[in-house]
């Protein structure tokens, strides 16, 4: 009772305060979830034992049982009585509680092999048969034979009776004519316990089996139980070459590990390992030994004498160690101690021996904590528990190859001495459980009495005594097996800590309590059901949540998909089908969710697959919905009545939408009421979701002279209590009226440091049409926008503005006043007031006149800002304490327009208005006190609060005097005194942090300049003193504030150490408090002696605007502010993701009260997950200063960190200790995209311009809104640059658009492809699915002329649309086609003229692309090319141009168009594919060019100089290094890119681009004219532009012509392809770092330099065209002169050489295939006579290098094949085997296994993997490179033969094919001489001469003698079949004498060698062992066997017949508890 008491897990219950803080945390719910229960199943629930603690204990049993029928008396001897008693192993659980158990016994039967066998007809009483069913396995025959040997070849199952009459012989392979023959075990070879295979579940025992008429007739195995299910293994039952012991099971590596020695060896000691590998479906196996005597080095080892076969041994699983001990003798003692051997398993080298002063009887290793503990006695005899060893992984990385290893050290302490209760330890028999650190140890307090059970804790070394019943008293020996160890599974399942909902209802988060593999399934490498590894690759980022979630929960989220956000949390994007409701379950999908860890040392730990669930909670926030309705407020009876409520707001996504008709002025009849509610019931009906968010109210519903008021109830889907009604009154006229309305909500919020649109639409519908002149009316639009109180009525009593505001107009910062769009700049409206804009439409007649207005109006409620605020270069950074320190806070957003206006803006007085009240603190974050900044002499702290409190009265008043504190807080600090200096305010305290009191900086003047002296840190300047003065002196303090947010303390003031730096700033603005919290963490460095000054200030500055959205290109850069010049600088990034800590240890937390592991912090991100050097995230190389990641690199709504290291190298080469330092930047993600929607078209089919088609973005949802929409579409999907045509300029609040389009390219189906786009608040935007319609042309021709007069009468934004949609329909034509020219002379006046356009980045892109339509079809006027220069100064003015698509929120397109444009201006023709000769053939010459010469070169200028303009603005946000932008459009491919002039040292990440020039002078640039950085603009023309000038002569742009001539017949065939570019054409400019052109100075730096140093560009195309980039002809290179009147093309100063033009000067080039029939003709003219003879078609050399990069890649593998077949001397050859077919069960898998081992011992390339004796490595090597020659001097015979009249390549398929199969006989040939060669045997190496004899020593000789010997390995002597041996009697002198002082101190001296009586157990107890199996049929007669038969179960004698006994020096022979006493089964060795 008391030893129960003592373990925490049985009383645990019986003290409130040991329950787990979890449950008592949420007790509460506990008792809630069971309240239905009966109150007594409250204490039962509690009483329950802890079954979940993770360890399952059993015990592997050798119990002493009387055989059926003997006496009792004859039990205290083996064999008294024949078959009298027997040993059964007996498995079963053990528990501190319940044990004993019931087990079973476990079968004896080891599977010998396969044997042939012959069975004498003439003895039929030698065995008995009988035929098993056809499913029947080997397990039944030989539970048939019970006992006796048995024969199995299914179906036939044989039993002897007498095994030396049936003959066997031992085969090699089972075949059909062998038996399998398993036979009952002799004995246990191993004294230890067996080894237990956890991933199987087997049960691993080294047996010995006699068979005496068979050699070897002493046999090892391994044998293997299925021990859960009492089954034999006998597939694993494995035959061992040699004796091994100590063996333990390494299951990490499925492998068994132990020592052995065999007689051939000398009795040397050898590491033996068994691989175990079922991979393939079958067990496959390999032994290994490697003799590891010689390296066991301890003092005073007896390892060459003995072998300690004691059975211990252990295995570090995670670090690969395994640790045994050998005998050692101490020289001050004759005792016997061990010698702890630790051996790294892979290497199967020897890590450490060590002697102990100690006798161990256990040890156990705790493979998590990789400590080794053990029990044992010390030399005075006390039984002590022991910490041995530890270890420690020191594993290394070399270049890419990865050494783990570990380092073991044994400093054994002592833990505590054993319990008195321990007299007497079995050897190793004892187990450890590795997550909670117990053991299990079993001992007896007196030989003669029962086995007990010892648990240790040796955290707190600390034990427990289990129950005395816990083992039977029968048990001779307990082997204790740990059967759940807990090691690759240690990691918990991942549970889900909550499921919840965001507060928008659109999506639902999932965080698990630990990592995950994010679907990642783990691997199994060797098929024993273990993961060994996983996939970084297969880890899943967004999925289909049927892979996460199981089909009870994606029944409520059908087509669901997930997306993970971190390693930890993942959410679910629902739709508005779904039906998933807080409080529904979401439930993990089985097998899909792991946690999985690397160890130290490399090893893959795991998890159970998570089958977890949680409750889906409401979100943490809900707030009240609010309900609008926007639509027309003044109709005619024929227009149909839309009602859009999508601009409520706060519903959870799929709250319900109440529609309703509330009343009608004046009252309508009954009927048209009930009329009117059934359209809104059936508009329910209709909607997919029975919630419709818009309602249309047909035409000619509504009653003219009627006012309708509809009612919109909105209620929340959190809270059917919470809900929002609103009204909207549409007033019904009888006359016509253009319907309008403003998209969005009728109220809306406005940020007004943030740019807004309004977006109007009249429709012409209604009764308009009925009216002459409206079919095409003109649509004016007017917009006024004043303040809400200045609102009045206007038109049919709707409220507007009359005027505008004066100031909203003030600076032109509202465009767009006439058009459908008005756009407001941001910083227009004053914040936190209320306006109203209103927009005016009129529609007049083309006929008549008449005028018909209307009018909408929107609500905009100007908001203020939040208060953020930066802390200059990053949230963290280290800091010398010899200097200063600085923290600057002055980066203050104060809600208006970025971190840098708060001072010297625009703005400035609207951002200042109002003091920001800082507050700070300072914590060493080591000890959590405040820092030592000094005292303040006098005044007293008063009473503070929290540093997280805001003050949030919005009632409360900024007094007056800002040295004044608020009134309901006299501490908090309101500002500085500036009148009063020196003087501070009252402090107080937050977070229980003292704050830092006010104290301003005394400037300290300098007498030469008469200013303040100065002096700068971290890269700013501060106009204060350093380390003069810090306040008047009286006050103590160490610190003071120069200006506001920034503080400055003293230097050598802190120690080494971190310190936190708390920051609270509040701002009172406009009636409202704000507030918020920062923390600079502050890393305090000491600066090594003679450094100083060095240490480097590192500053980090974010460039990505503020809130951080993924999707964008995310941008920052370090600077190290104090350089040194004798120094590189090292610049290493690192990243870290706040989320679940993977170290946290939830059991642990539960049963450790001191745990203070946090379970959530920054984890760094490794690959995958962020790779700096993956340019599919990172934008720059790796080692910059700069970093850009690509979008989605990141995941929304997560906390990131990021920290640029930075290493002074030359003071890290000096040994300093201040080398390194660092910065960091800390912050929150935002921008979780939209989802859950689509989009849907009504009609797939209809007719340009006359079809309406109605596009709607249905069911998209997103917490931050307002969602905006936008339209587009495609009139040829498959063309690769042709940009989408939006429909509206701007992204509008309107889901759903109606409009017309044009008809599709390609007949007959003249598709057009559609999509739309939808936008959060914070501009992270989604594309849609894409739907195609059918559109074809209109029948009749007039429509065309009917829209451009339709386009004449819109508004400019909507005439820019139809006018593209026009051009777009325009063939292109030679003249252009008129209709042309008339859309350019009307948008001339409207959609081209800025003043009337928004200004808008979307509306310079729509333009862009308008210009480009009207080039593309023919029209490329100077009018054109001006208008394009004009829209593009426009985007350059207003920063609309970006390097890269998703660098800036807005439209990305604008770049792309604009080079669009320009590049369709631009002359040449595009390059088009026609069927031409059944190829294609490339376009050079453009047949719609209407221009002439002079005015295509001014244009060609033109629009060169406008891409400049365009790269030179985007070059200015590049960093240096990055990817190059590129803007690949139809003609050309343009790359802007920036890098450093000199090599920084820096991986490429640029791609293909800087492989296409290089310029060797570029670090003149910077050491003569200082230029470090350079920026590059580099085009490639897909389009020849310089068609319109004469090419030069004798080249040509396409093939040249045939000539039949003397001049063709002298040329190789130059074989032309129509796939061939015969041309190519670029540009490289070089400039500064701003991106100006700086060509003087590259010009200079290449004068008189060496050719290697010229300007070498490709000019083939390969490395960047993918098609059309073959330039395989002669060519020659001329640079194109642009500076004259017309371009001229000059080859001087350049040359053609290896695909590059190398050039004296940098220019744009051409390079042109040569006319060779002309060329030679006008050589020879100029050569008087002269004949040029050609005989190839080009010269090179550039299969010289090929060449010798094979030959020494030959000579290197040579070597290497030499090294390796010495290094595997000791393997086989396989040449050498006999082997040719490969035996297996199954017909495939023997020819697939045939082939592969033919392949290896046959085959030329193949046979390089395995080991031959004739053909070794290095001669393959040989005939390899042989090949290889062979074949490249063949392909370059067929390609360079000028004898033949035809090119090999117009000949072959494959010309290296051809030289491949003609080289192949020769190959063959080689092969066939080495194999077959003579070879003569010889002898490595001379035999040994003689030694000459040594002397006699007769001293030592005579010392030698005296020794006493030691027996090896006696040989075990025959026992005569016809005598019954009786063993001696008692007190009999055992035969061989014992070596007292070698025996092992397991017992008290001196006590008999006495077994315990039998007592006869009693079958009503549990602890007795079943019984055994009854008699069978047939079974072998009860009488004693024939003479000839040999035992099966007879066993050795104690010491007398011991295999192991000879080897262990007598050293078991005191021990009494070790050997087996009697049986006939497994006795001990």
């Amino acid at each position: 009772g008391a030893a129960v008491a003592r373990d925490p897990r049985a009383a645990s219950w019986m003290d409130p305060r040991s329950l787990p803080h979890l449950v008592r945390r949420h007790i509460g719910l506990l008792l809630l979830r069971v309240a239905w229960l009966p109150l007594v199943a409250l204490p039962l629930l509690l009483l329950c034992p802890r079954s979940a603690e993770g360890f399952e204990v059993f015990a592997e049993q050798q119990i002493l049982r009387l055989n059926e029928g003997a006496e009792v008396g004859v039990a205290y001897y083996n064999n008294t009585e024949y078959g009298s008693t027997s040993i059964d192993d007996y498995w079963a659980k053990i528990d501190i509680v319940h044990s004993p158990l019931d087990g079973w016994n476990l079968l004896k039967y080891v599977r010998l092999g396969c044997f042939s066998v012959t069975f004498p007809s003439a003895q039929p009483d030698a065995w008995a048969e009988t035929i098993l069913q056809e499913d029947e396995e080997a397990a039944v025959c030989t539970e048939f034979c019970n006992g006796t040997m048995a024969y199995f070849r299914s179906p036939s199952c044989r039993c002897s009776f007498n095994d030396t009459a049936l003959k066997m012989r031992d085969s090699s392979e089972c075949t059909d004519t062998t038996w399998e023959i398993f036979r009952e075990f002799d004995y246990r070879s191993s004294m230890g316990p067996s080894a237990y295979d956890v991933a199987r579940r087997f049960l691993y025992q080294l047996v010995t089996v006699r068979v005496e008429h068979v050699e070897p007739s002493v046999r090892n195995y391994i044998h293997a139980l299925n021990v859960f299910e009492n089954k034999p293994k006998y597939d694993y039952d494995i035959l061992l070459d040699r004796t091994v012991f100590n063996a333990n099971w390494d299951f990490k590596k499925s492998r068994l590990v132990a020592l052995s020695w065999f007689p051939e060896s000398n009795a040397q000691l050898y590491f033996t390992i068994v691989n175990f590998n079922t991979s393939t479906g079958s067990l496959v196996t390999e032994q290994i030994h490697e003799n590891i005597q010689d390296q066991i080095s301890a003092t005073g080892a007896l390892v060459s004498q003995f072998t300690s076969a004691d059975g211990m041994s252990t295995v570090d699983i995670l670090y690969g160690t395994y640790y045994s001990v050998v005998p050692a003798q101490m020289p001050e003692s004759p005792v016997v101690v061990h010698v702890i051997v630790a051996i790294d398993i892979d290497r199967r080298k020897v890590l450490t021996s060590v002697t102990l002063p100690i006798t161990l009887m256990n040890m156990q290793i705790n493979a998590l904590a990789h400590v080794l503990y053990g029990a044992g006695a010390d030399l005075f005899g006390r039984l002590v528990y022991y910490e041995l060893c530890t270890s420690e992984n020191v594993t290394k990385q070399v270049g890419a190859v990865i050494v783990e290893e570990a380092e073991v050290t044994c400093d054994y302490r002592e833990l505590s001495e054993l319990p008195t209760e321990v007299n007497q330890m079995y050897l190793q028999s004892a187990s450890i459980d590795h997550h909670y650190n117990y053991a299990w140890m079993v001992y007896k307090q007196e030989p003669t009495e029962r086995p007990l059970i010892l648990e240790y804790h040796q955290s707190d070394a600390d034990y427990l005594l289990w129950r005395p019943e816990s083992l039977p008293l029968e048990a001779n020996f307990n082997s204790l097996i740990q059967t759940a160890p807990r090691i690759i599974f240690v990691l918990y399942p991942p549970t889900l800590e909550y499921a919840i909902f965001n507060t928008a209802g659109t999506k639902i988060f999932l965080q698990f309590n630990s990592p995950t593999l994010q679907g990642a399934i783990p691997q199994d490498a060797d098929g024993d059901e273990i993961p060994d590894y996983w996939l970084e690759s297969d880890k899943k980022f967004r999925e289909a949540c049927e892979m996460f979630l199981d089909d009870f929960t994606m029944e409520m989220i059908p087509g669901a998909m997930c997306e993970w956000v971190s390693d930890s949390r993942f959410y679910i994007e629902i739709s508005r089908g779904s039906t998933i409701m807080p409080g529904d379950l979401v439930r993990i999908r089985a097998n899909r969710i792991y946690a999985g860890r690397l160890s130290p040392a490399g090893v893959a730990m795991f998890s159970q697959p998570s089958t977890d669930f949680k409750e889906v909670l409401l979100p943490e926030y809900i707030p009240w919905p609010t309900a609008d309705i926007s639509g027309y407020r003044f109709v005619d009876t024929c227009t149909e009545l839309i009602l859009d409520g999508t601009g409520s707001k706060d519903y959870g996504y799929r709250g319900p939408f109440l529609w309703s008709l509330n009343y009608t002025e004046p009252p309508a009849s009954e009927p048209h009421y009930r009329q009117m509610e059934q359209i809104l019931r059936d508009e329910v009906a209709a909607d997919p979701y029975l919630n419709p968010h818009i309602v249309r109210i047909p035409k000619a519903q509504l009653q003219d002279d009627y006012t309708y008021y509809f009612t919109l109830n909105v209620t929340t889907l959190w809270n059917a209590s919470m809900s929002a009604a609103v009204s909207h009154s549409v007033l019904v006229s009888p006359l016509p009226v253009p319907p309008v309305i403003i998209f969005g909500a009728s109220v809306r919020e406005q940020n007004p440091s943030k740019r807004m649109s309004l977006s109007a639409l009249v429709e012409k519908s209604g009764c308009l049409l009925g009216l002459d002149g409206f079919d095409a009316p003109i649509v004016e639009y007017e917009w006024t926008g004043c303040l809400y109180e200045d609102r009045t009525p206007l038109f049919a009593g709707i409220e507007g503005c009359a005027e505008w505001h004066a100031p909203l107009l003030a600076e032109g910062r509202v465009t767009g006043l006439t058009t459908k769009t008005l756009m407001v700049d941001a910083l227009t409206m004053e914040m936190n007031t209320r306006y109203m804009y209103t927009v005016r439409v009129a529609m007049t007649s083309t006929t008549t006149g008449l005028r018909l207005t209307n009018l909408a109006t929107v609500i905009v409620d100007a908001t203020v800002g939040d208060l953020d605020v930066w802390s200059y270069g990053g949230n963290g950074f280290a800091a010398a304490t010899s200097l200063p320190l600085v923290i600057d806070l002055t980066d203050v957003d104060q809600g208006c327009w970025g971190p840098n206006a708060a001072q010297g803006a625009e703005n400035e007085t609207m951002c200042t208005d109002g003091l920001v009240i800082y507050n700070w603190s300072c914590t060493v974050l080591a000890t959590g006190q405040p820092c030592d900044l000094g005292n303040f002499s006098g005044v007293a702290a008063g009473p503070g609060a929290s540093l997280s409190t805001p003050v949030d009265d919005p009632g409360l008043s900024l007094p007056d005097d800002p040295g004044l504190s608020l009134p309901d807080d006299p501490g908090l600090v309101i500002g500085f005194d500036t009148e009063t200096p020196g003087e501070v305010a009252g402090g107080r305290r937050l977070s229980s942090v003292e704050v830092l009191r006010d104290s301003p900086c005394v400037p300290v003047w300098d007498p030469r300049t008469g200013n303040s002296r100065t002096f700068q840190y971290r890269g700013r300047t501060y106009q204060d003193a350093w380390n003069v003065t810090y306040g008047a002196p009286h006050f103590g303090l160490k610190y003071c504030m120069p200006r506001q947010g920034v503080i400055m303390t003293q230097a050598d003031i802190f120690t080494p150490g971190e310190y936190q730096f708390d920051v609270n700033m509040t701002k009172f603005f406009e009636g409202v408090w704000r507030s918020t919290t920062i923390s600079i963490i502050v890393t305090m460095v000491a600066e090594s002696e003679g450094q100083a000054g060095r240490f480097p200030q590192v500053a980090l500055d974010l460039e990505t605007i503020y809130p951080i959205i993924p999707s964008l290109v995310i941008r920052m850069f370090g600077t190290v502010s104090n350089p040194q010049n004798n120094t590189v600088y090292r610049y290493e990034w690192s990243g870290f993701q706040w989320t679940a800590n993977p170290l946290y240890d939830p059991d642990q937390d539960l049963i450790n009260p001191e745990y203070e592991v946090d379970r959530y912090l920054f984890v760094e991100m490794l690959p995958p997950v962020i790779n700096f050097t993956n340019p599919v995230q990172m934008r720059t190389p790796e080692g910059s200063r700069f970093l850009a990641m690509n979008p989605y690199t990141l995941s929304p709504n997560m906390l990131y960190k990021f920290r640029l290291t930075v290493t002074d190298t030359y003071a890290e080469a000096q040994g300093s200790t201040s080398a390194t330092s660092y910065a960091e930047l800390t912050f929150t993600t935002v921008g979780l995209p939209p989802s859950g929607g689509t989009l849907l078209v009504n009609n797939i089919t209809g007719t340009a311009f006359v079809t309406s088609f109605l596009l709607e973005m249905d069911g998209w949802g997103s917490e931050d809104i307002p969602l905006t929409y936008q339209f587009g579409y495609k009139r040829d999907p498959s063309d690769p640059y042709e940009q989408w045509t939006k429909i509206y300029t701007v992204f509008t609040e309107r889901s759903f658009v109606s409009t017309r389009l044009p008809m599709g390219v390609e007949a007959p189906d003249y598709a057009v492809q559609t999509v739309g786009w939808v936008s959060t608040s914070l501009g992270v935007k989604r594309e849609s699915n894409t739907v195609e319609i059918l559109v074809r042309p209109p029948d009749d021709p007039q429509t065309y002329l009917d829209v451009m007069a339709e386009i004449n009468n819109l508004d400019p934004e909507t005439g820019l649309l139809l006018s593209t949609m026009l051009v777009q329909t325009q063939e292109p034509s030679n003249p252009p086609s008129p209709l042309l020219n008339l859309t350019l002379q009307v948008m001339e006046e409207k959609g081209l003229n800025a003043s009337l356009m928004p200004n808008t980045p979307e509306v310079l892109t729509a333009s862009g692309l308008f210009l480009k339509e009207l080039a593309d079809r023919g029209l490329r006027t100077q009018q054109v090319a001006d208008h394009l220069a004009a829209v593009t100064d426009r985007a350059i003015s207003n920063d609309y141009l970006w390097a890269d698509e998703n660098m800036q929120v807005g439209d990305p397109n604008c770049p792309l168009s604009l080079v669009a444009a320009t590049d369709a201006v631009t002359p040449g023709v595009i390059t088009e594919e026609t069927t031409v000769s059944g190829g294609r053939r490339l376009q050079v010459y453009d047949e719609i060019e209407i221009r002439g010469v002079d005015e295509q070169f001014s244009q060609l200028l033109q629009m060169q100089a406008l891409q400049k303009a365009i790269g030179s603005a985007a070059l200015s946000q590049i960093y240096p290094a990055e990817v190059a932008a590129n803007y690949s459009v139809r003609g050309c491919d343009l790359f802007l890119g920036k890098d450093y002039t000199d090599d920084e040292g820096l991986a490429p990440v640029q791609g293909v681009v800087l492989e296409t020039f290089n310029l060797p002078t570029l670090e003149q640039l910077k050491t003569d004219y200082g230029h470090e950085i350079y920026t590059f603009r580099y085009q490639l023309f897909k389009k020849f532009p310089y068609s319109f000038w004469p090419i030069p002569e004798r080249h040509s742009l396409t093939e040249p012509a045939e000539d039949s001539g003397d001049m063709s017949l002298r040329i190789p065939t130059q074989g032309y392809s129509n796939q061939e570019r015969l041309w190519y054409a670029m540009t490289l400019d070089i400039g500064d770092e701003s991106g100006v052109l700086i060509p003087e100075q590259v010009e200079a730096t290449l004068a008189n330099v060496t050719f290697d140093r010229l300007v070498k560009i490709e000019a083939s195309g390969a490395t960047t065209l993918e098609q059309y980039a073959t330039l395989d002809h002669a060519a020659t290179c001329y640079s194109v002169g642009l500076d004259g009147s017309l371009p001229h093309f000059d080859s001087r100063g350049l040359v053609y050489d290896q695909e590059r033009c190398v050039s004296m000067a940098l220019k744009s080039f051409v390079v042109l295939i040569d006319d060779l029939p002309k060329e030679i003709e006008a050589f020879e003219s100029f050569s008087k006579g002269a004949q040029l003879l050609i005989e190839e078609d080009r010269p090179a050399t550039a299969a010289v290098g090929t060449l010798l990069i094979l030959i020494l890649a030959g000579l290197a593998a040579g070597g290497f094949g030499i090294y390796v077949d010495e290094k595997e001397f000791d393997q086989v050859p396989i040449d050498q085997s006999k082997q040719r077919v490969v035996d297996a069960p199954d017909p495939l898998d023997k020819l697939l296994g045939t082939l592969a081992y033919t392949f290896r011992r046959n085959h030329l390339v193949v046979g390089l993997v395995v080991k031959h004796r004739k053909l070794t490595r290095e001669k393959r090597i040989w005939c390899i490179m042989v090949t290889g020659l062979a074949t490249q001097s063949i392909a370059t015979v067929l390609h360079a033969n000028s004898l033949v009249r035809y090119r090999a390549t117009s000949q072959f398929v494959a010309t290296g094919l051809t030289a491949g199969v003609l080289v192949f006989p020769l190959t063959v040939f080689l092969q066939f001489l080495y194999e077959w060669r003579p070879m003569t045997r010889m002898h490595g190496v001379a035999p040994p001469r003689s030694a000459p004899p040594a002397p006699l020593e007769h001293a030592k000789k005579q010392k030698e003698l005296a020794q006493a010997k030691s027996l090896f390995q006696p040989k075990r002597p025959t026992l005569p079949m016809h005598l019954k041996v009786r063993p001696p009697p008692k007190t009999a002198p055992p035969r061989v004498p014992l070596m007292s002082q070698l025996s092992l101190p397991v017992m008290a001296p001196g006590l008999p060698l006495d077994l315990p009586k039998l007592k006869v157990g009693d079958g009503s107890k549990k602890i007795a062992p079943p019984p055994r199996l009854l008699p069978q049929k047939p079974r072998p007669p009860k009488e004693p066997p024939p003479e000839e038969h040999l035992m099966a179960s007879r066993p050795p004698t104690a010491f007398g017949d011991s295999t192991l006994g000879s080897g262990l020096g007598g050293t078991l022979g005191s021990t009494g508890m070790l050997g087996d006493a009697g049986g006939s089964g497994a006795g001990g060795p």
